[in-house]
């Protein structure tokens, strides 16, 4: 198993199947995120823990679901900006509506979209969830009161947040997070794609020939 979905399984131990994945980050979306949460749903999909993940349709997009091995279903109205609220809103509802006694957990990639699903599923399921953090996410808000108060709002919500550095988590605490619902989940590096070379300074290089 990846590392991310082994350090996620072994700080739930006692959890029945039934994790729910809500993310804004996923193919055809790529970047650090999707990546993430691809690795995180593909272990705990592995481990038999993971019920089904939902993510933005995108208009003009043509990825085959069909190609990940656990069930996507798609949420409207991405593109529609605050309005998303509406579309996303009654996916997610209709989704947990159906799942309702199989949902333990809703695991959301980012606060901004999954976030504040989770929240609202805590509130009107009764379902419990984690959010993850990431510095770019809430730093740039720090001077913002109202989008302050909304990113706390969510982190204070959650039963976890989930920070995937020792920088982050520092950010968090001086962004307001309680540290006690801190929990620093290390990513995994696939060792066969990436090796890691010695540091080099400029004194290894050759100096500059001077011109004639």
């Amino acid at each position: 198993m990846n590392a991310p979905s082994a350090a996620f399984a072994q700080a739930n131990p006692t959890q029945p199947p039934g994790y729910l994945i809500l993310t804004a980050d996923f193919p055809p979306i790529e970047g650090g995120i999707s990546t993430l949460t691809r690795q995180l749903a593909g272990g705990l999909w592995q481990r038999g823990r993971l019920l089904a993940l939902g993510a933005p349709r995108l208009r003009g997009a043509t990825t085959d679901d069909r190609q990940f091995p656990y069930p996507v279903f798609r949420i409207g109205g991405y593109q529609w900006g605050p309005l998303r609220a509406i579309p996303a809103r009654r996916s997610v509802n209709l989704w947990v509506a159906r799942h309702r006694d199989q949902v333990s957990k809703i695991i959301a990639m980012n606060a901004g979209f999954g976030g504040w699903l989770g929240k609202a599923g805590r509130k009107h399921w009764g379902v419990p969830f984690d959010v993850f953090a990431y510095g770019f996410e809430f730093l740039k808000y720090h001077r913002n009161p109202f989008a302050r108060r909304f990113l706390l709002e969510i982190y204070k919500a959650a039963d976890r947040v989930l920070s995937i550095s020792d920088f982050t988590t520092r950010a968090l605490v001086d962004f307001g997070v309680p540290p006690e619902r801190i929990v620093r989940i290390a990513l995994g590096v696939d060792t066969e794609r990436f090796v890691i070379y010695p540091r080099v300074t400029l004194s290894d290089f050759p100096a500059p020939r001077e011109r004639s």
